[in-house]
């Protein structure tokens, strides 16, 4: 990624973190300060890399907690720090990843949940990684299928609509100078900065992965970290709100991550721009449906279409009604069978599949009322388009 493109991802937190006030700062440069830092399977160690630099590591599978005590009053907290890769990161393969990486409040919300790659370097068939997008199950199987029952292959030409190349967002490459397996796989780092509602005197935070791997195969680490509190949120103006919405939706993956950031500390103004996008999904009256499905020449079009209104959570109950008039009225069950098929050519009007994954993303992080219903809603119409594109 280019430095212009870096500069002014960072560049729009500045305005969020004109009132804060460090509560906490740590270069690594020093012996670590006790009951900050903890580690649930390993004994944390201040790592020396080849080219110098210090920073909390080499961290492997388990998590990595930060306490803070006597915090002053406040509303919001932000905490920025550079995130360090070694090793054999493998983004979303499927063979040997995915690799992910995420942090958040403890028992709050997840700010972010990724996968990174290093790979990329060396292997052609090994160069995706979600990051700036958060990682979805769904994304990765699109796009591979398997041929031999053992290997997996890219199947879809538009992949980067959905994936990003390996180290992309990357302050810098090979900043440690660490390598793995003499190759040039090797370190990467990144600035990251989130800010979220808290307002007890205490925090804990928790930075985690999911892999399985040993160090000396892969390890992260943690330096420039600081907490800073602020009194209070400041509201967002009109034009804020239109532009920060804007950017979530845009092609800038960078742009749309700190978007995500400036909105999800707004819950209501959340749920009234998805309210505003989304009308809340209808509860199907199946018996209603299937007593029109009867009648002559009824339009399963039609039938789809509310369907459509009543959104993808009614899907199940419909495949589940499908599977049990099979045997005892088949009939009735082959229409149901076109009128699913039906519903799923259906286009989705406007949104992409990254578009609604970020406003799910969104919905989770704000916790505005009924977050955790938007956001399955909101992966329910991405499944929808996924499946309209799936290749046989």
């Amino acid at each position: 990624m280019k430095l212009l493109h870096f500069v002014s991802f960072v560049s729009v937190l500045l305005p969020l973190a004109a009132a804060a006030a460090p509560v906490y700062e740590e270069n690594f440069d020093k012996e670590l300060r006790p009951g900050v830092f903890s580690h649930n399977k390993q004994k944390l160690e201040i790592f020396t890399a080849p080219k110098g630099e210090k920073i909390l590591g080499r961290l492997g599978t388990g998590k990595l907690n930060l306490h803070l005590d006597k915090l002053p009053p406040h509303q919001l907290v932000q905490i920025s720090f550079d995130l360090n890769f070694s090793g054999s990161w493998d983004g979303t393969s499927s063979n040997f990843g995915p690799d992910i990486w995420t942090c958040g409040q403890k028992g709050g919300p997840v700010l972010i949940e990724t996968s990174f790659n290093n790979c990329h370097k060396i292997f052609s068939d090994n160069i995706w990684q979600n990051f700036p997008d958060n990682y979805r199950a769904a994304q990765v199987s699109r796009l591979m299928r398997s041929q031999t029952g053992a290997k997996f292959y890219l199947v879809d030409a538009q992949v980067e609509d959905l994936l990003h190349r390996g180290g992309t967002g990357a302050l810098d490459h090979n900043h440690l100078g660490c390598t793995w397996n003499w190759s040039l796989c090797t370190d990467a780092r990144y600035r990251l900065s989130f800010h979220f509602r808290h307002q007890k005197d205490s925090l804990d935070f928790e930075f985690d992965n999911r892999y399985d791997e040993p160090i000396n195969g892969q390890w992260w680490g943690l330096d420039k970290i600081k907490v800073e509190v602020l009194p209070e949120i400041a509201p967002l103006s009109g034009s804020e709100q239109s532009r920060l919405f804007t950017e979530l939706l845009g092609d800038d993956a960078f742009r749309a991550l700190v978007a995500r950031d400036a909105l999800s500390i707004h819950p209501e103004l959340v749920r009234t721009l998805l309210d505003k996008h989304f009308a809340p999904a209808r509860e199907l009256d199946l018996n209603r449906l299937l007593n029109d499905l009867e009648k002559p020449g009824e339009s399963r079009v039609q039938a789809a279409k509310i369907l459509r209104e009543a959104g993808p959570s009614q899907l199940q109950p419909l495949e589940d009604l499908r599977r049990l008039y099979a045997v005892s009225r088949p009939e009735l069950a082959a229409q149901l069978d076109s009128l699913l098929a039906d519903w799923r050519r259906l286009p989705e009007p406007r949104w992409t599949p990254r578009q609604l994954w970020r406003l799910a993303d969104l919905a989770r992080i704000s916790a505005c009322a009924e977050s955790v219903r938007l956001a399955q809603e909101l992966d329910g119409r991405a499944a929808l388009l996924l499946a309209l594109e799936a290749k046989p």
